[in-house]
């Protein structure tokens, strides 16, 4: 009877994989070309950076120009600072070709670049709107290997094993390994089914002078979850536009404070909540009559989702009010708990502020110094004496430049620079452009605010 229930069962299973199946040699041979690198640098002179990073093409316009979704950058990259960008294809000796900057994707920080003439040598991977997997399902990645073994492509063969919420969803594998970040995950109908993208921490055991202790580490190489395609189809399908990025959106609420089982049973919870932080006066949640301490528990009725960890269900909150903008909203209805009472606020969705990653930045290389102008987070997140005090903020001033020998220090705040007070990157540029250029034997002086103290900073002027 157990040969019979044997047979009977991998007779099912045999029936039950779809005739059409691709083996993963197929697979890789089909889409290895969808695969490429992109290129670009950040900033100029000798303080640009050179990035590369993996790209896969998703998309190929009427005009047969390749869009290819990359890691190469994210969210937090200033834009208008990128230059001499290129994609080229995998493998030692491929030729670039130019490219410009179409966005990044402000929920998934996934980011959208397009090949500036027409390209034939890629293709475009199936992305479908749902992933349909199930665990135990065998799945194939396709990745770029570093440079240091020529970008070739490679293959990764493995199987489902398990899901996790942290608070998007990521499928673990076993049985195998994926290939690197930004690889294509694909089923054996060869159609992707997600993306090898972040990575959760292998825990291991290890033994030091003080015993036995555990540490978190992920493989630089090879990768063992990705995230499914139903947590990203929506951002291939309304990727960003060239000189249209999207911004996210926020309530005026500038923290939130996750709440421990201990709080919930001191402020009487029986549902997830996350605590209110500080609240930007004149912002969303102030006008809509939303206090500091507030618990939220719900949006339009529906409680929080509950997971293993208090930070992950704010994290999933702010991905709902991200989602909800995205799909129209311009208000939502927050549920709260404050005290005995359980309250309903009406809030409006509104674009975030300015980031200090987006602020305009002075770059000059002669006296080794970066400075970006001040921007709305910086009045309510510095509560230093700065915080209140007009000029430019010192981003980098390497100790061995002109400007770090003097005395110049990350985080310092520019107020005058020669005498003239300086709030913006056009002034200073300004003043320093016709100081080098009429008094180029004249030491250059700053004055610099120090936390609640002010100081004179000169510099000399570079030795042409």
């Amino acid at each position: 009877m157990m040969r019979i229930g044997i047979m009977i069962a991998t007779i099912a299973a045999t029936f039950s994989a779809p005739l059409y199946a691709k083996s993963p040699a197929e697979i890789y041979k089909e889409f290895s070309g969808s695969l490429a690198i992109v290129g670009m640098k950040i900033g100029s002179g000798e303080m640009a950076q050179n990035i590369t990073g993996p790209g896969v093409c998703v998309h190929i316009d009427q005009k047969g120009r390749a869009v290819f979704l990359t890691t190469a950058f994210g969210i937090q990259t200033p834009l208008k600072q990128i230059g001499d960008l290129t994609v080229k294809p995998g493998g030692l000796g491929a030729k670039s070709v130019p490219a410009e900057v179409m966005g990044v994707d402000p929920l998934t920080g996934m980011a959208f670049v397009r090949t500036v003439g027409a390209v034939k040598w890629t293709k475009v991977v199936f992305v479908g709107k749902t992933s349909g997997l199930q665990i135990g399902q065998q799945i194939v990645s396709i990745g770029l290997q570093d440079a240091g073994r020529g970008h070739d492509p490679y293959v990764g063969v493995a199987y489902v094993s398990g899901r996790a919420r942290v608070p998007e969803t990521l499928y673990r594998v076993t049985g195998g390994n994926l290939t690197g970040t930004c690889s294509p995950v694909f089923n054996l109908d060869g159609k992707v089914v997600g993306l090898v993208a972040r990575q959760l921490p292998t825990t291991f055991q290890m033994a030091t002078p003080r015993g036995q202790t555990y540490v978190g580490m992920t493989g630089q190489d090879e990768k063992r979850y990705f995230l499914p395609i139903d947590e990203f189809a929506n951002t291939i399908t309304s990727m960003p536009a060239p000189g249209a990025p999207k911004r996210r959106v926020w309530t005026g609420v500038v923290a939130y404070q996750p709440v421990t089982d201990s709080d919930a049973k001191t402020y009487g919870l029986k549902v997830p909540a996350v605590m209110l932080g500080k609240i930007v006066k004149g912002g969303s949640a102030e006008k809509a009559g939303l206090q500091e301490r507030d618990l939220v528990i719900g949006i339009g009725g529906v409680q929080l989702e509950r997971f293993p960890m208090p930070e992950l269900v704010g994290k999933q909150f702010l991905n709902q009010l991200q989602k909800l903008a995205f799909a129209g909203k311009k208000q939502i209805t927050i549920n709260i708990k404050r005290g005995d009472r359980q309250l309903s606020a009406t809030v409006d969705l509104v674009p975030i502020p300015k980031q200090p990653f987006e602020a305009e930045r002075y770059i000059n290389k002669d006296i080794a110094l970066v400075a970006r102008e001040k921007v709305p987070p910086d009045s309510y997140l510095d509560t230093s004496p700065t915080g209140t005090v007009e000029g430019l903020i010192v981003i980098a001033a390497p100790e061995k430049g002109p400007a770090g020998v003097s005395g110049l220090r990350r985080g310092d705040l520019l107020i005058q620079v020669n005498g003239q007070p300086v709030t913006t990157v056009k002034a200073m540029s300004e003043i320093i452009t016709k100081a080098f250029k009429y008094s180029p034997n004249k030491t250059l002086v700053l004055l610099v605010q120090r936390g609640d103290k002010t100081y004179p900073i000169s510099i000399m002027p570079p030795r042409k």
